[in-house]
């Protein structure tokens, strides 16, 4: 049975290739979930034209609308110990380290494709 609810949420896995601590050179993978509002396609094609018609400063700017507007929290997000809760400012904490932004959109990327993707 298909069903047809909006917004639709979704928990997704998600792995951030993290700088390895004991091994210089190499990565550790991550992993955490995230939970994603996939956008429409009116809301994909209007998001499009509204950031095509931005100016490149602009964009610069907030490079990561996409992500601020899709995901809604997280799940196995530590601080090295204690759960980090999901907010807009902690949002804006992960998106500030390059491995997080990677993990999100690619594990928004494998939702969208029906998982053909990979993560």
């Amino acid at each position: 049975m298909f069903k047809l609810v909006n917004p639709v949420q979704v928990w997704w896995p998600a792995t951030a290739q993290v700088p390895s601590t004991d091994k210089p050179g190499t990565f550790d993978g991550q992993p955490f979930k995230l939970l994603l509002e996939p956008l429409s396609a009116d809301e994909a094609e209007a998001m499009d034209k509204a950031w095509l018609a931005l100016t490149a400063e602009d964009r610069v700017r907030d490079p990561h609308y996409l992500l601020r507007r899709v995901v809604k929290g997280w799940d196995d997000v530590t601080d090295g110990g204690s759960p980090v809760p999901f907010t807009p400012e902690n949002l804006n904490v992960a998106l500030r380290f390059p491995w997080f932004p990677l993990a999100a959109y690619a594990a928004y990327r494998d939702l969208m494709s029906g998982g053909r993707q990979g993560n």
